[in-house]
């Protein structure tokens, strides 16, 4: 039996398990000498010794001076050199090199690389000077200033084949007063080997392993075979250092206990200062980040979450390989999910999670400007760069929380213990983990119904977790003022219809009827095969609950996945009530819900206008060379439009378009409010081969209220076409 419930409604209703798949169909724990690490990781290195010297003893010019020492080193001519790092993150220059006996090489710039064109030796040492700080990702990337600096390994420039390497080395000259700090082994001589990861991965640890320089305090502690350090800068208020000493340690308490965190290497978080505006990106990896932390805010220690969470899911050596590109998405998610959790459970986050509500509304806000963001997170791949914030860093995590709430209706277990025992089978690497056959074998049910209408198509997510009942008392208020229309017994609130008009998902008022009518039919289908996923209290204020929400449930019940129910018979319980209630027909449907506004609702008076409008507007079309007239929306001065709405709110400005089969030479644009005011007129001329004119129409112009809006278009000074808009006042967000 599945069970579709996002949760199970009522508290002790869990659903019994199904069998779990057959040991020879679940995935096999590996064995340690049967490991593919050569799959996921660089081949074993070839030979040769890397000695890295970094001069960091003038920090007021900003930059470091490098020296690297190659010794047996076999590689076939010609030798090059080229950036880790890339500009204007990372500037580079005054490069040279000499041979064992300190004779000059002769360099050649090509293409961004250093070209060593007759260097045909095993030795070499070459010097550069690197600056880090450039604006990247996350701010800063790395600093160098008076009195500390933090970078990763970006700063270096690595001669082809570096990652052959069997021996790297690094020392770091500082001024004095200065201290080092890093996650990596201190040999007797003062210099630091990075022999505490296995050698496939030490040049990586080379290249994205942050160090912290100057002086900070430390606090140091042990995790099961894990070194942990702590390192805080020195130039911090007391407390505030002692506050940031404890909740780092509070965190690695928890990822210790909750999701099995011990890497077994040296791990190490530096935590410095904000000398600007931008942030401070030191480097992060999987033995430790460098960031900056100068007050007590939340943001960055969720941050912290996330940077203990990837060197368990995701870095080499400690992580973790998805096997399946269609789980892949579960990377950055639970990543983002986690650091909420950890925040949370550990008294630095909220409590009430709220969080995830903040979450949530920038998900549906981004989904409503840019529906092509939305896609299936099993096809997250080829997102593009701003559909992907949104994947990762909202919908995932969601999505990821949403799995958590019915993995404990369902079955009673959680995402962390799930984690825990991933993190203990397949942690390090030991073979490519499948997601949905170990979420099976774990919980014993089938989450088949859970991937098609979260993971495996694009779609709205409703706000099922505890926190959301915060948005209860403002959705019990709404619900006293009366309703506009029915459909099919279900009360429609002006309000809610307004905001499906603002959506732009409608090209006309009469869809709307429609689209209604439709959703609320298929409510009545999922009442009639008991299946109630949201919670309780959602149903008692569903006609006042937030636009937003409602828009959202409408969404995912006209998306739910009937195929995928049981068939219904003539003793089919109603699942929302532990298996009682009525039973059902597949005879028991009542009639087609139907649109049926209320007489004397000034909105519905209103409604009943843009119906009419909109009837006379279609007539209009073509006759006049005209082919649309359109609303787009926008949100500042020089963005893009968004959308196309068939309402807003009385203080938005819109830009007007209207879209021609045959232009005329000069066009005029005019807004009309209540079908006589004529409150802003506007010109423009056509040029050759425009077949799409527009113009901003400022609210300014228009009077608050609950108006029809009319846009008039004008070819040569004969009226083409009119069309009718909603003008509203929008709620706020929930």
């Amino acid at each position: 039996m599945r069970f579709p419930a996002t949760i199970m409604v009522l508290a002790g209703c869990l659903a019994t398990a199904e069998p779990a798949p057959n040991p020879s169909d679940a995935a096999a724990t590996p064995s340690s000498d049967t490991l593919a690490l050569t799959r996921f990781l660089p081949a074993e290195n070839k030979g040769g010794k890397l000695d890295v010297v970094v001069d960091a003893r003038d920090p007021e010019s900003g930059w470091l001076t490098i020296t690297e020492r190659i010794t047996d080193f076999h590689l076939e001519p010609p030798l090059y050199f080229k950036p880790l790092g890339r500009s204007p993150e990372h500037e580079y220059e005054d490069f040279r090199a000499v041979g064992p006996k300190g004779n000059p090489i002769k360099v050649e710039r090509d293409r961004g690389k250093w070209v060593l064109p007759n260097f045909k030796g095993t030795s070499v040492e070459v010097t550069y000077r690197a600056k880090p700080g450039g604006i990247g990702r996350h701010g800063h990337q790395g600093l160098i200033q008076p009195d500390w600096a933090s970078f990763d390994g970006r700063v270096y420039l690595m001669p082809k084949g570096a990652m052959g390497m069997s021996e790297i080395t690094l020392s770091v000259q500082v001024p004095d007063g200065w201290d080092v700090h890093t996650p990596f082994r201190e040999l007797e001589d003062g210099r630091y080997s990075l022999d505490t990861v296995p050698d496939r991965v030490m040049f990586e640890s080379l290249q994205t392993s942050c160090i912290a320089l100057g002086a900070f305090d430390r606090d140091d502690r042990t995790y099961g075979d894990t070194d942990f350090r702590v390192a805080v800068y020195s130039g911090f208020p007391e407390e505030h250092k002692k506050l940031v000493f404890d909740k780092t340690h509070r965190m690695a308490e928890w990822f210790a206990d909750k999701t099995g965190f011990d890497p077994g290497h040296p791990f190490m978080f530096a935590f410095l200062p904000m000398p600007f505006k931008d942030r401070v990106f030191g480097g992060a990896w999987a033995n430790g980040a460098c960031y900056e932390q100068p007050t007590d805010r939340l943001r960055n220690w969720e941050l912290l979450g996330h940077r203990f969470a990837h060197p368990i899911n995701k870095y080499h050596p400690s992580g973790m390989t998805l096997r399946d590109p269609q789980d892949h998405w579960f990377m950055e998610g639970w990543a983002s999910y986690i650091e909420l959790i950890s925040t949370a459970e550990t008294g630095i986050g909220h409590p009430d999670q709220r969080a995830w509500n903040k979450m949530w509304s920038w998900f549906v806000r981004e989904r409503a400007l840019h529906p092509q963001y939305d896609r299936a997170l099993a096809k997250e791949a080829g997102a593009g760069k701003d559909a992907g914030e949104i994947l990762h860093y909202a919908k995932g995590p969601l999505v990821v929380k949403l799995l958590d709430e019915e993995m404990r209706a369902r079955t009673g277990k959680n995402m962390e213990q799930f984690f825990k025992y991933l993190n203990e089978k397949y942690g390090g690497h030991k073979a490519p983990i499948p997601l949905r056959d170990e979420l099976h074998a774990f919980t014993g049910v089938s989450f088949e119904h859970f991937w098609a209408r979260h993971v495996d198509n694009a779609g709205a997510i409703v706000p099922v977790w505890s926190a959301s009942e915060r948005m209860r008392p403002a959705a019990e208020a709404m619900a006293q003022e009366p309703p506009m229309a029915m459909v099919g017994g279900r009360r429609i609130h002006p309000t809610f219809l307004h905001y499906l008009t603002y959506s732009a998902k409608f090209e006309r008022f009469a869809e709307i009827e429609d689209w209604l009518e439709e959703a609320v039919a298929r409510r009545a289908e999922l009442d009639r095969r008991g299946i109630r996923p949201w919670p309780a209290w959602m149903y008692e204020v569903e006609y006042g609950l937030h636009p937003t929400v409602q828009l959202q449930i409408m969404e995912a019940e006209l998306a739910w996945p009937l195929h995928l129910e049981p068939s219904l018979s003539a003793t089919s319980p109603a699942r929302g009530g532990c298996g009682g209630g009525a039973t059902t027909t597949e005879d028991s449907a009542g009639p087609e819900p139907r649109f049926t506004l209320i007489d004397g609702h000034p909105s519905s008076v209103i409604w009943k206008n843009l119906l009419q409008r909109e009837q006379a507007y279609l007539g209009q079309l073509v006759h006049t060379g005209l082919e649309a007239i359109q609303a787009h929306r926008y949100f500042n001065q020089g963005d893009p439009p968004v959308g196309r709405p068939l309402g807003f709110g009385p203080k938005q400005s819109f830009i007007g378009m209207s879209v021609w089969l045959t232009p005329p030479d000069r066009i005029d644009f005019e807004i009309e409010v209540d079908g006589s005011v004529s409150m802003e007129k506007r010109s423009v001329l056509a040029e050759p081969g425009w077949h799409r004119t527009w113009l901003t129409m400022e609210d300014k112009h228009r009077p608050d209220g609950e108006k029809v809006v009319v846009l008039k278009v004008y070819a040569d000074g004969e009226l083409a076409g009119e069309r009718a808009f909603w003008q509203r006042t929008l709620p706020e967000d929930p």
